[in-house]
């Protein structure tokens, strides 16, 4: 049934596609799965798939199956094939984004990326495809109940979990160690990396080495203001696209965080706040950028 139906597809535009009724006996439920797939997927969601458990003459006459039980297999069935369509096990799913990969939103005409390694279609509402042009993301299913262990312990997010500076400076003041890294440390904060560690740093007027034993009760509440603020508007802005990093918005746009950019990788140029240039430092396998005149 289905290559008449994918001839259909390739010659029409707005009709539907019905199967009628596909018999489970026929296939197995991880080929009945993957196969409409593709044809919706090549249709652009034209797919209307039915199936039924048939009858014990054609069950056990042509697909020499017993046909004892139907409603109990026709359960079985269908709960293997929900896994493979819909991800509907109660499992969750992960994704670790590598170098240079990224997720993008796309309509199912839209022409495939290069890199494109998976495609998830929606029965509405498009595409989610995760490209990954140097193979080094992850993408795997876990039980809900095994997500913590699976991922380690997180810190705080800062979008999704507000926090009181006086908690935020509790949390920094048991650290030990230099800002940067301490922001850094996905124990700490999520979300924060080398380029949101500068631009926070560079806000609050701190230096990248600075200990948290030496923070005033001031400097700690200016360290969470411009914390809380950056990754907020980094968040309402789309992100931030600087350099070859690959980084590009689930519409596949550039970042429009990337035009606040205050002293990441602007090393020469005129700080914002001061008369001199923003500074380049060496910091662990990469660099730090900030003010010599405001951060102290």
């Amino acid at each position: 049934m289905f290559t008449p139906l994918a001839a259909i597809a390739a010659r029409t535009s707005r009709i539907r596609l019905g199967t009628s009724i596909m018999q489970v006996s026929a296939r197995t439920p991880t080929c009945a799965a993957t196969t409409p797939m593709t044809l919706d997927h090549i249709s652009n969601g034209r797919l209307c798939l039915g199936i039924g458990v048939s009858g014990p003459q054609v069950v056990e006459g042509w697909y020499g199956q017993p046909f004892r039980k139907p409603l109990e297999r026709t359960r079985e069935w269908l709960a293997v094939f929900q896994k493979v369509v819909a991800l509907d096990s109660g499992d969750v799913m992960l994704v670790a984004l590598g170098a240079k990969s990224r997720l993008r939103r796309a309509q199912n005409k839209d022409a495939l990326d290069p890199g494109t390694a998976v495609v998830l279609t929606f029965t509405q509402h498009g595409q989610l495809r995760l490209i990954d042009p140097a193979s080094t993301a992850e993408l795997f299913l876990v039980p809900s109940d095994e997500v913590a262990a699976t991922i380690g312990s997180l810190g705080l997010d800062l979008v999704d979990e507000p926090v009181s500076w006086t908690k935020f400076g509790e949390m920094v003041l048991r650290r030990s160690g230099k800002l940067k890294s301490i922001l850094m440390d996905p124990t700490m904060l999520v979300g924060i990396g080398a380029m949101y560690s500068d631009e926070i740093l560079f806000e609050a007027g701190l230096r990248y080495d600075r200990s948290p034993d030496t923070l005033s009760t001031q400097e700690i509440r200016r360290l969470y203001r411009a914390s809380v603020e950056i990754i907020h508007d980094s968040v309402k802005h789309g992100g931030a696209s600087v350099g070859d990093d690959g980084y590009l918005t689930l519409s596949g746009a550039r970042g429009g965080y990337s035009d606040m950019i205050n002293v990441f990788r602007r090393d020469g140029e005129m700080s914002p706040r001061a008369r001199g240039p923003i500074v380049k430092s060496r910091f662990g396998n990469g660099y730090t950028y900030y003010c010599e005149q405001t951060q102290v």
